[in-house]
């Protein structure tokens, strides 16, 4: 629920899942909820954050699982075995060996993975 009329750079997610900046006037976002694309709100019972044998542990309601699952149901992982390639030489060869039918979204998440989505 946006309250302020100045808005300013977003929130990362990893500011919005540790609660960073949660009452913001960059924002105008209040206490009980954030802001996220498309029609979904974080509410406070949606994330449980604690800290298993020194690792910060966040931990998502059936709510947040279930809009994350929807959302990533025409994604995939890709891993390169052997030798590395780049990103645009990755996103070529998957175009020429898919042969989408519309466009995707091809993401380096590092040492070799990528996430593609269609």
């Amino acid at each position: 629920m946006a309250v302020g009329s100045t808005l300013g750079p977003p929130l990362s997610w990893n500011e919005r899942l540790v609660g960073k900046d949660l009452v913001s006037s960059r924002r105008g976002i209040i206490a009980t909820g954030v802001e996220v694309e498309g029609d979904f709100d974080f509410i406070e019972r949606d994330i449980t954050r604690s800290i298993v044998n020194g690792i910060p542990s966040i931990l998502f309601s059936e709510r947040v699982q279930h809009f994350l699952g929807k959302d990533m149901a025409n994604t995939i992982v890709i891993k390169l075995l052997g030798r590395n390639i780049g990103f645009a030489t990755l996103q070529n060869r998957v175009s020429i060996l898919w042969r989408p039918l519309m466009p995707f979204q091809l993401m380096d998440i590092e040492n070799g993975y990528f996430l593609a989505k269609f």
